[in-house]
């Protein structure tokens, strides 16, 4: 009963090792679907800048904190057309006549993403790393338990 327990627990780490592999996997192979939905998140809240409190408040931290302005580039409100927030002034005492920021909030927000998910990979091979571990050492007791009851 023990050493089936004990290959259970070595199936089930192993199952869970599996389903994590396939969502890394996934996550590799939809890289590139995630800067087109970031995009178009990016110009469908832009468009509401006006129109709704909270993709206004999340335009105007985007700008402050990172320090970027628009998509791709200030110009972009003006396709909107609106005229560019004075949280892209670089200057906000000097608004609506200032120096935008240069940089568009797309690439900066890509740059975060990729930096985290750098931490995310090392962690998640870390835990696998723990779970091949925890599956061999389960066979190895799985094996050493069926040998001691074997000799008694």
């Amino acid at each position: 009963a023990l050493v089936s327990q004990v290959l259970k627990f070595a199936i089930c780490l192993l199952i869970i090792f599996i389903i994590e592999l396939a969502v890394g996997i996934a996550a590799a192979v939809f890289k590139g679907d995630f800067e087109t939905a970031l995009r178009n998140t990016l110009e469908s809240s832009m468009k509401n800048y006006n129109n709704n409190g909270s993709a206004k408040n999340s335009w105007d931290t985007l700008h402050t904190k990172l320090k970027c302005c628009g998509i791709d580039k200030s110009e972009d409100w003006k396709s909107v057309p609106l005229a560019v927030p004075s949280s892209c002034c670089k200057d906000k005492s000097k608004a609506p006549v200032c120096e935008y920021y240069e940089k568009g909030c797309l690439l900066t927000l890509q740059a975060k993403v990729k930096d985290h998910a750098t931490v995310l990979i090392g962690v998640g091979i870390g835990i696998a790393f723990v779970q091949v571990l925890g599956i061999a050492l389960s066979c190895l007791l799985a094996a050493s338990i069926k040998s001691e009851r074997v000799k008694n």
